[in-house]
């Protein structure tokens, strides 16, 4: 759904991140945690799971959604240490450093 008035967009996204949004990041919360808190999503090691993951949530931690806050997932303790992991993680930083002058 594409919701072209800005004010309404706002609106829309603020209902979002107090309704489904924390529905969601508890979920993920649970899967990290059902995982034996390895710190990934599925497995032992790093999968294109969690690269997505991070990739996905980059998005709210770099503010590309106007109206949803960039703390958003914060309280969701194995979801922002997984996002914060993946996102130091040497070779992920030297892929984004290769292709984005931005850091994200």
């Amino acid at each position: 759904m594409r919701i072209a008035d800005a004010k309404e967009k706002l609106e829309a996204r603020k209902k979002l991140a107090s309704g489904k949004l924390p529905l969601y990041f508890g979920a993920l919360n649970t899967f990290l945690t059902q995982n034996g808190e390895t710190g990934f999503y599925v497995g032992s090691t790093m999968t294109v799971a969690d690269i997505a993951m991070w990739r996905m949530l980059g998005w709210f931690k770099g503010g590309a959604l106007d109206g949803i806050s960039t703390e958003v997932f914060d309280s969701y303790p194995l979801v922002l240490k997984h996002y914060n992991d993946i996102d130091s993680h040497p070779e992920i930083r030297k892929w984004m450093e290769t292709r984005y002058a931005k850091k994200y």
